[in-house]
C-alpha cells in the first residue's frame, strides 16, 4: 500500500468524523509528510478530492453489495470503502490493487476485523461494476445521487432555483476540478501576468498554462502548478488568489448605480482571507478600506496580505466581532459597506466538495440567523445615501433573497439600489464557470433636507 493512499484515507476520516476542510487537512498533512514523493502527493490529492466529490455516489454504489448500511459504518471502515470504490469505478487502477491496498488500510487500523467485510463489498463491487442508475424521468433526485453523488436536500434547493433542465449540467460541473483563478492589481498587469506564466515552468519543471478570464478584467486562470504561492512570479507579480465570481462581487460593488457615489470610506465585514478587502481598495484608489474579522489572527492576515500587495497605507484591519458594535468606527460613518457573511458555502463545491457531507438544512438556518445579526449591525454603519452590498457564496434562498427580504422589511430606509446591470448578482459555475453567488446592492435613503 502507498503511503498516498494512507494519507489520503487519515484525511477523508478527519473530514467526515471532525467536519474539517478538506483542503485545510489535506494540505496540512501534506506538510507534515514532506518526505512524501511527488507522485504519492499527487495521488493523495487526487483521491482525496475524486472521493469527496462523488463520495454519496460510492455510498450508493456499495450498497448494492453491502449487507450493512454504509451511513451506519465507522467513519474509518466508510472511508476505507469510497477510496476503494473511487479507484475501482472512477481511476485507471486495476481492481485487484484497489481491493488489495483498500484492506490493507483497514488491516492496520483500529478496525482490522473488519477487512473480511471490506474484501467480499470491493469485490463483489469490482466483479458486478456499478449498478442501473435509477431512472431520471421516474426519479430525478435519485438518479443524481447515484450519478453525481449530489444529496437530495441541494436537489430540492436547485430545483426551486433552476430550470430542470440545468439541474444535471450543475450536479456534473461541480464535480469537475478547477484550474487555479488569480487576480492581478490591475487589467494591464493581468496581461502581463499571462505572459508570464506562458514563458514560466512551475515545479519540476513542468509547463505552465496561463489565460485571461473573460468575465472579470483582472483574473487569470493559471494550471500546471502547485499552491498559488508557489508559483514562479507570484509574489513579483502582486498576484492573490481569488475565484472569479469573488472578483465579480466586488466589481458589482462599486459599479455605478443610479445615483452617484464616490465613496471615500469603505468597510469590508467579516474579511478574511482579504481577497475582497484589497480588491476594493484598488478598485477605489481614493477610498480607505476598514476591514473587520472575528478572530485576530485573520485580521492580521488580512492586514499582511495588504502590505504584499502594497496597499497597506490605505487598508486598516481590526480584530472584532461585526454582530457587535465596532471599537473602531462611528454608527454612519461609512459609504460603502460590504458584508460577505459566512455561510452554507454551497457556491463553492468545487473546491469544497465535503460540503455535500458536511452541511445540511439545519447549517442554513443556523447561518441565517448569524447573518441576520451581521446584516443589522452593519447597517448602522452606513450613512445617509450610503451603499450596503449583501453577498453570500450560496444559492439558498435561506441565506440569500428571503434573507434579504426580512431586512427590507425590517428598514423602511433601505431599499434595493437599480442601475445598468441591476441590484442583484447571481453566477453558477454551469454558467459562468465560477463559484456560486448570490450578492445584492442596497441604498440608504439620503437625510431629509
Amino acid at each position: 500500500m502507498s503511503d498516498g493512499r494512507r494519507l489520503a484515507h487519515e484525511v477523508l476520516i478527519r473530514v467526515e468524523r471532525d467536519r474539517a476542510w478538506a483542503n485545510v487537512t489535506l494540505d496540512a498533512a501534506l506538510r507534515g509528510a514532506s518526505g512524501l514523493p511527488s507522485r504519492e502527493r499527487g495521488l493523495a490529492t487526487e483521491l482525496v478530492y475524486g472521493t469527496l466529490r462523488r463520495a454519496l455516489a460510492l455510498d450508493w454504489a456499495l450498497s448494492h453489495y453491502s449487507e450493512r448500511p454504509i451511513e451506519a459504518l465507522d467513519p474509518e471502515v466508510r472511508a476505507a470503502l469510497r477510496l476503494g470504490a473511487y479507484q475501482i469505478l472512477h481511476l485507471r487502477v486495476p481492481d485487484r490493487a484497489a481491493v488489495h491496498t483498500t484492506v490493507d488500510l483497514i488491516a492496520q487500523g483500529k478496525h482490522r476485523r473488519a477487512k473480511g467485510f471490506v474484501n467480499a463489498v470491493l469485490r463483489r463491487l469490482a466483479a458486478d461494476g456499478l449498478p442501473p442508475l435509477p431512472d431520471a424521468a421516474l426519479d430525478p433526485a435519485g438518479a443524481l445521487l447515484a450519478k453525481e453523488g449530489l444529496p437530495q436536500w441541494l436537489y430540492a434547493l436547485w430545483a426551486e432555483a433552476l430550470p430542470s433542465g440545468e439541474l444535471e449540467a450543475v450536479a456534473a460541473e461541480v464535480n469537475q476540478p478547477v484550474p487555479q483563478a488569480l487576480r492581478a492589481p490591475s487589467p494591464a498587469a493581468r496581461d502581463e501576468a499571462v505572459a508570464w506564466f506562458l514563458e514560466a515552468k512551475g515545479p519540476g519543471g513542468a509547463a505552465l498554462k496561463a489565460s485571461p478570464s473573460p468575465l472579470a478584467p483582472q483574473a487569470l486562470f493559471v494550471e500546471g502548478g502547485t499552491s498559488p504561492d508557489q508559483l514562479p512570479g507570484f509574489e513579483a507579480l502582486r498576484l492573490q488568489p481569488q475565484d472569479v465570481a469573488a472578483q465579480l462581487v466586488s466589481h458589482f460593488a462599486v459599479a455605478p448605480g443610479a445615483e452617484p457615489l464616490a465613496p471615500t470610506r469603505v468597510l469590508d465585514a467579516c474579511a478574511a482571507p482579504g481577497g475582497k478587502t484589497c480588491h476594493l481598495a484598488q478598485l477605489l484608489p481614493e477610498a480607505t478600506v476598514v476591514a473587520t474579522e472575528l478572530h485576530r489572527r485573520r485580521a492580521e492576515r488580512v492586514q499582511q496580505e495588504a502590505t504584499r500587495l502594497g496597499l497597506s497605507e490605505r487598508v486598516e484591519a481590526h480584530a472584532a466581532d461585526a454582530t457587535l458594535p465596532l471599537p473602531f468606527a462611528e454608527e454612519g460613518s461609512f459609504d460603502l459597506i460590504l458584508l460577505d457573511a459566512p455561510c452554507s458555502g454551497l457556491g463553492t463545491l468545487r473546491r469544497h466538495p465535503e460540503i455535500k457531507l458536511i452541511r445540511d438544512l439545519a447549517d442554513l438556518e443556523r447561518l441565517a440567523d448569524l447573518q441576520g445579526r451581521l446584516l443589522e449591525n452593519a447597517a448602522r454603519y452606513l450613512r445617509p445615501g450610503g451603499r450596503l452590498v449583501y453577498a453570500v457564496c450560496t444559492w439558498s434562498p435561506q441565506e440569500g433573497p428571503e434573507q434579504v427580504a426580512r431586512f427590507l422589511d425590517a428598514h423602511p430606509d433601505f431599499a434595493l439600489e437599480p442601475g445598468p446591470d441591476g441590484p442583484t448578482l447571481e453566477t453558477w459555475p454551469h454558467r459562468e464557470g465560477a463559484d456560486g453567488f448570490y450578492a445584492v446592492r442596497l441604498r440608504r435613503a439620503p437625510s431629509p433636507a
